[in-house]
């Protein structure tokens, strides 16, 4: 198996029903597996059984076909302990050993553990590298499934702080000339060139009264949120959304989603880029006195959001 196999592992279909304990299941190269217990979903651990009868010793015993069900006797490989993928499970065979061969089975095993044999057999030292071989796939998938455990949590916790880390914007302070968290006046970077804005852009957001820029990475991918603020009647603020490329980059990425929440956190308006975008206008919304909302964004495994307020004293 190899690291394909591990990434796509969850597609891997699922015995049906699960082995239980003392079933004989076929595992290939002329070897079987007695089932004993189940790691988790997708691991098993077994007592290794051959077709190499002469092998016979302290711990290795023979087990006839009328008490297996399968066409031939097999040795048992009592001391030999293994865990082991389910995909290599090829199919269920012979019949279920009784609760007493199956404790008997286990008994030699744990003897077996308090008597090291220092002197294996030629035949047991294959054997055991054989099972090595097969355990360090469980080892390899384990990782897999704790590394993307570990990935997944540590995205879930970042989103989480910065989330709890972000301060509220307040969008009335713009008014004022007043930019924080990373927001910056459109206006001080029209003319500076280092600053790659499109020709429409430029020539609409100078007809408006203040706008705010923001950079935000998505991984690999890089775009700019601009926001128009308008003070209309009523103390309401009208605010209009763009969110654009940056740098070299012609078009938005292709999975880029933007949400409008609530204050409750509830999507009142979403928004997908479609492909070959190269800006994403949202309609023009208006935000009442001591209203909020929270614009997210999300392209991929990444999400960022940011809270927008009015406040208005009395």
């Amino acid at each position: 198996m190899n690291i394909d196999d591990l990434a796509n592992y969850d597609s891997v279909i699922q015995h049906q029903p699960p082995p239980q304990p003392g079933e004989i299941w076929e595992i290939g190269e002329s070897r079987y597996l007695m089932i004993v217990n189940t790691v988790d979903d997708r691991v098993y651990s077994g007592i290794v059984i051959s077709e190499k009868t002469k092998f016979m010793s302290d711990y290795n015993f023979v087990i006839t076909q009328n008490i297996s069900g399968i066409s031939r006797d097999l040795l048992i490989e009592a001391w030999h302990l293994i865990e082991i993928l389910d995909c290599h499970l090829v199919q269920k065979v012979g019949n279920r050993l009784s609760r007493e061969i199956y404790d008997y089975i286990l008994d030699v095993y744990d003897k077996s553990l308090e008597n090291k044999n220092q002197n294996p057999l030629s035949f047991e030292k294959a054997e055991k590298s054989w099972g090595e071989f097969m355990e360090k796939q469980v080892v390899a998938y384990k990782t897999y499934q704790f590394t993307s455990q570990l990935i997944e949590a540590a995205i879930v916790n970042e989103q989480e702080i910065r989330s709890l880390n972000q301060p509220e914007i307040v969008l009335n302070q713009w008014l004022e000339d007043v930019f924080l968290s990373g927001w910056q006046k459109l206006t001080d970077l029209l003319n500076t060139p280092d600053y790659q804005l499109n020709y429409s852009l430029r020539s609409e957001v100078q007809m408006t009264t203040i706008q705010g820029i923001k950079s935000l990475s998505l991984g690999e991918e890089t775009i700019a949120t601009v926001m128009a603020v308008n003070l209309e009647s009523n103390d309401k603020l009208g605010i209009s959304i763009e969110i654009i490329p940056q740098g070299n980059q012609r078009y938005l990425p292709d999975d880029l989603l933007v949400n409008i929440l609530s204050s409750s956190e509830e999507i009142v308006k979403s928004f997908q880029a479609r492909s070959a975008d190269n800006c994403l206008k949202l309609p023009k919304m208006k935000l009442s006195p001591n209203g909020e909302f929270t614009l997210e964004i999300i392209s991929g495994e990444v999400t960022i959001r940011e809270k927008f307020v009015h406040i208005v004293h009395d």
